[in-house]
């Protein structure tokens, strides 16, 4: 280590370069990462529905659709503008009534349920099928061209057409996230940190790793739009404690040298442990976001977990050459700290730590039952603003047609003569508007000659076909799940082989792993935090005490929505156990560290009262750093499944904060007997400190 770090500060010159070309290919490959805009996506591919989705998508085309409803036009008008649209590159095909018969022929010459289908009074509906998937490229730029040939009467609806707005949203607000994250930090590290240069380097030299980790996202093939939106800005928040664990040490080694690059070359030695240590527990958070059935925890979590690695070699070399560069402006550019002396905080923990211990100790209870009946929201457009024009299009649709979501049933062509008593126990159900299967096209009563091949055949392709089943219920509604629950149990007994999808019973899917995915991350993130303690330390009592606090801070966290009757997204559920967890007990390990060190010579009131004060400048600017960062961007956010998330981010960074700087020095003092006990090398161990409870040391 100590020749890394003298090669570091020989060569801090060629280091800057290096990091400067370095950013060249990080930008293209941030701007040719493709972005995932359908959640939905994530659930893993040997799901019944995900297998009924792909066949859809494939197969028939239909998976990837838009709905457009049409006002007071004649069928003339609507076929001339159904040719049109068939002609937008992107576009397979668009489905309407002069698919199945000539306009010209009387409508009563089909069933009512084929009619319903397309007519309602002065509207009539078309169904976009697109080439390519939800969300893709060139379905976006498909939907783009179908709204110029649209007038005043048109309305555009369905998923492709809401994610595509979504996209547009998230293209425009994401600049804003991180330039407002970046106004944030810096206030907060201008305030608490003695040079108005040093939060400079910090952001330059921790935005080169953004660039870098969201550049080599290329070799993933895609990230969610979650992960885009909060990757730089979490990563900002997250991966400043290095920075600042570097400066702090660099201006210490300072003071007994006049030497800046002899100063560096130690402070890179003396912080590479800790470094080092903290981005473990980082790590290990968002790694545990993998365990995830839903993919969304595994792309969150590897983009996450590389952003704090490439973090932390930044920090060990681009930023101490910065440093040493602009040395002399660091010097000249200092200012008073904005920071108080937290020695009411010290005397707290010291003089009276029973009341913070029975404090945290009533908290546990009320803020665990909280977090276990928290409401949660699952479907997308719920999240997103009802101005949006495919938001207001598709609510039209719903109206107008009598139903908030389709269903699509598959099942073998070769038991199609099991289906019309299928879909007759179906169309009986509750919540069931209207089912439209092939059998309804083979309909004896209607002559051959008023139907043609691709009405015939339009739902087959030879193996499968498809049966559309119109429900009254939204997607993740407790009466939709219990509907999908009724589908699933009926084509069960007569079929061997089905498959039953469409956004609502992918949401239902969704819902179904959530609860499952949130223990897992919870379970496996613990342990491996544990596990990374117990070796830090050698203690068995340290990590328990540290995750609990932690977990305190969770709790509360997610239990508060409960109890002002807030909705937050599922994604947030599931994945700021692990995130707060690992980015925040590095608080908690300096803390400790300190209260370690001061118990060498001071008994454990003297020796927490130092720690608290030592440590507390440190913990707030890290904590208020990442909180900042991520508040701005849950303020101005219109979409709610990051809206939701950076919220939990930024209240968990300050509650965490809070906890360690209260609850942590009165456990630790409480528990002091305790630890010494069970902890190898404790340096209190011998020390008079008057068992677990014990008086102070006059």
């Amino acid at each position: 280590m100590k020749q890394f770090s003298r090669w570091i500060v020989q060569h801090y010159l060629l280091i800057i370069v290096i990091s400067v070309l370095l950013l060249i290919p990080g930008l293209y490959g941030m701007a040719n990462t493709k972005i995932n805009y359908d959640i939905l996506s994530y659930l893993p591919q040997n799901m019944n529905s995900m297998q009924g989705q792909n066949i859809l998508e494939k197969d028939f085309r239909v998976a990837a659709n838009a709905f457009l409803l049409v006002k007071d036009q004649p069928d003339w008008q609507v076929e001339v503008l159904k040719h049109r649209i068939e002609k937008v590159d992107g576009v397979e095909k668009v489905t309407w009534i002069d698919n199945w018969t000539d306009i010209t022929v009387p409508k009563e010459f089909l069933p009512d349920k084929v009619y319903s289908q397309f007519y309602n009074k002065d509207t009539t509906l078309l169904q976009i099928g697109f080439k390519e998937s939800t969300g893709s490229e060139n379905t976006v730029q498909a939907i783009g061209q179908i709204r110029q040939i649209l007038d005043e009467n048109m309305y555009l609806g369905g998923t492709s057409a809401i994610i595509a707005d979504l996209r547009q949203l998230i293209e425009h607000e994401r600049i804003i996230y991180i330039l407002l994250a970046i106004l944030l930090i810096f206030i907060v590290l201008a305030l608490t940190l003695s040079s108005f240069i040093v939060p400079v380097l910090f952001l330059l030299s921790i935005g080169a790793a953004v660039i870098y980790n969201l550049g080599s996202n290329i070799f993933l093939g895609s990230i969610s739009y979650v992960t885009s939106a909060i990757a730089a800005v979490l990563q900002l928040g997250v991966t400043m404690d290095f920075s600042i664990f570097l400066m702090h040490r660099y201006l210490e080694e300072k003071n007994k040298t006049d030497i800046k690059f002899d100063a560096m070359s130690v402070a890179i030695q003396k912080t590479f442990v800790a470094i080092g240590a903290s981005s473990l527990t980082a790590i290990a958070g968002f790694l545990a976001l993998s365990v995830m059935q839903i993919g969304l925890g595994k792309d969150m979590g590897v983009v996450m977990a590389k952003g704090v690695a490439l973090g932390v070699i930044v920090s060990l070399t681009l930023l101490p050459a910065l440093i040493l560069v602009f040395d002399d402006w660091i010097s000249r550019y200092r200012h008073k700290i904005i920071m108080p002396s937290f020695k009411w905080t010290a005397n707290l923990a010291a003089n009276k730590p029973w009341i913070m211990v029975a404090i945290f100790i009533l908290l546990l209870f009320p803020s665990f039952y909280g977090k276990e009946h928290v409401n949660i929201f699952y479907n997308l457009s719920e999240a997103l603003p009802r101005s949006l024009q495919s938001i207001k299009s598709t609510d039209i649709i719903k109206q107008q047609f009598g139903s908030a979501d389709t269903l699509y049933l598959i099942t073998p062509v070769k038991e199609n003569w099991k289906l019309k008593e299928a879909t007759a126990q179906i169309k009986a159900m509750p919540g069931v508007v209207n089912v439209v299967s092939p059998s309804d096209y083979l309909d004896e009563s209607v002559p051959e000659q008023y139907t043609s091949a691709e009405l015939r055949n339009g739902f087959s392709n030879g193996k499968y076909e498809y049966t559309i089943i119109q429900s009254k219920y939204h997607a993740a509604d407790l009466q939709s799940g219990k509907l999908i629950k009724s589908i699933r149990q009926t084509t069960g007994e007569y079929f061997s082989e089905s498959y039953l999808s469409g956004e609502s019973v992918l949401t239902d899917d969704m819902i179904k792993l959530t609860g499952p995915d949130q223990k897992a991350v919870d379970k496996w993130s613990i342990g491996a935090i544990l596990l990374i303690l117990l070796f830090t330390f050698g203690s068995i009592s340290l990590p328990i005490i540290l995750v609990l606090v932690i977990e305190l801070a969770i709790f509360i966290n997610l239990g508060i929505p409960y109890y002002t009757h807030t909705t937050i997204s599922f994604v947030a559920v599931m994945t700021i156990g692990a995130i707060q967890l690992g980015s925040c007990v590095n608080y908690a390990i300096l803390m400790v560290s300190r209260f370690k060190e001061e118990l060498l010579t001071n008994d454990k009131y003297t020796a927490i009262k130092n720690a608290v004060q030592g440590t507390a400048s440190s913990i707030v600017t890290s904590a208020l750093a990442l909180s900042c960062g991520t508040i701005g961007v849950a303020a101005i956010s219109k979409i709610g499944m990051i809206g939701s998330l950076s919220l939990m981010i930024a209240r968990g960074a300050f509650i965490s904060m809070l906890a360690i700087l209260f609850f942590l020095p009165a456990i630790l003092v409480t528990l002091q007997g305790l630890i010494s006990h069970t902890t190898l090398h404790w340096n209190g161990k011998n020390k008079n400190q008057g068992g677990l409870t014990g008086e102070k040391t006059v």
